[in-house]
């Protein structure tokens, strides 16, 4: 069992220094890809990975890490309020659901 634990632990340290030193588009595709699947463990826990708050979120990780390398967009804190009440707009139309 710890033998198990200390070699995952070792490789994910040793991907996660290939990943840091590389840096650039492999860290940012990287990251993203990890924001990806906690935010699909955290949506599977409220059962809302394929509803459309939960698309929403997707969408909207893939925009700001988009914005990250591109910086299209001059205020972040108005694209997440926008993302906010677009949630919210999602959660009272599809009221009973919820």
């Amino acid at each position: 069992m710890f033998k198990t634990r200390l070699l995952s632990g070792i490789v994910l340290v040793i991907a996660a220094l290939v990943l840091i030193i590389t840096g650039g588009d492999v860290l940012l595709i990287s990251t993203l890809i990890i924001s990806y699947i906690g935010m699909f463990e955290l949506y599977r826990i409220f059962h809302i990975e394929k509803e459309a708050v939960g698309i929403i979120g997707y969408l909207a990780a893939t925009v700001y890490y988009c914005n990250l390398k591109f910086a299209f967009l001059p205020d972040t804190m108005v694209f997440v309020l926008g993302v906010l009440i677009l949630m919210m707009f999602a959660y009272v139309f599809t009221y009973p659901k919820y």
